[in-house]
Formats: structure tokens, sequence, C-alpha cells
């Protein structure tokens, strides 16, 4: 792999990350304000909460499967390249 295929590929690796990060306190954040109306009389609220707890998850869950097939594709890239020509022998 060469160095601007290694660039792109931490770049996007880390944007998947940081958007990993945002959904999961998302869904915390989100998860802590239904456990406060959990028992209210009108449980709408929670429940409003826990919609978007799901939708948090299910994003944080496509991502995870972007960061998996960007991995894979890394590796892939890695065991494409030719080897290190300079570190053979000559006969």
């Amino acid at each position: 792999m060469d160095t601007k295929q290694e660039k792109e590929l931490r770049k996007e690796m880390r944007e998947y990350l940081m958007q990993l990060a945002l959904e999961l306190e998302a869904s915390a954040d989100a998860a802590k304000k239904a456990s406060e109306h959990v028992f209210d009389n009108d449980r709408g609220l929670s429940w409003t909460f826990v919609q978007q707890i799901y939708t948090r998850l299910s994003q944080a869950n496509h991502l995870l499967e972007r960061i998996k097939a960007t991995v894979d594709d890394a590796v892939k890239l890695e065991e494409s390249a030719p080897k290190n020509v300079g570190n053979q022998k000559h006969s």
C-alpha cells in the first residue's frame, strides 16, 4: 500500500470513528434522559428518547460495518502490495 492510500484509509477511519463516538454519545444521553422520565405519568417523553436510542444505535451499527469494510480493504491492499524488493537477496 502506498503512502497516499494509507493516508486516505487513515482519514476515512478517523472520520468513521469520530462519527461512531458521536452516535454513541448521543445514544447514552438519550438513555439518561429516558431513565429520568420512565416514571412520569406521561411516558411519551421517555418513549421519544428510547426511539432516539434505537436510531442512534442503528447508525452506530452501520458505522461499525463501514469500519469493518475499511479494515478489510486495508488488509487486502496490504496483502496485494509487492514485498519490499530492497530486502531480497540477489543470486
